[in-house]
């Protein structure tokens, strides 16, 4: 268990690689300059509610084995997680994406929640994958949504959602 809950962490920081056996709390966690978690691996449940990044966020090619959450969290910088592996449900629920959000090629395995979340720049999806249900129920895309080549065989709702530029299905 590492517990980082309401941690502020001024530089930068690297948890690239770093294997968490089980929970991992980042809840309320201030991370003022680049983030790196990128192929690290998180063996429980993961809770990032509430964090807030002030630069880039790499979670490229991580994985979540439990339930993990984003839910409200805040990212400044260009959040990336391109090729992360999801293996259960994933909540961004209320999250804001300040800068350009990649989420291509990543793995949902379970519910993937984006409710009322704000994407400021780019949300790319192209590749990803769901293997449950998606939610983005009024969600906000003030830039390209592109969502190519996703796959995906259960419910993906976009109720309400608010496109202020091109949405990209194709």
């Amino acid at each position: 268990m590492a517990v980082f809950r309401g941690s502020k962490f001024a530089g930068n920081v690297r948890f690239g690689r770093v294997i968490f056996a089980g929970y991992a709390g980042f809840g309320g966690a201030t991370f003022h300059r680049n983030a790196w978690f990128n192929s690290a691996k998180f063996g429980g449940k993961t809770w990032f509610d509430e964090a807030s990044f002030g630069g880039k966020a790499e979670f490229g090619e991580a994985s979540f084995g439990g339930h993990a959450r984003f839910n409200a969290a805040e990212f400044g910088g260009k959040p990336r997680f391109g090729g992360a592996k999801f293996g259960d449900d994933a909540g961004f629920g209320g999250a804001k994406f300040g800068g350009n959000a990649r989420f291509g090629a990543a793995s949902f395995g379970g519910h993937a929640g984006f409710d009322g979340t704000n994407f400021d720049g780019n949300a790319r999806f192209d590749g990803a994958s769901f293997g449950g249900n998606a939610g983005f129920d009024d969600a906000t895309f003030e830039k390209v949504a592109s969502f190519r080549a996703m796959d995906g065989n259960k419910a993906f709702s976009l109720a309400g959602v608010v496109f202020n530029a091109l949405p990209d299905f194709i």
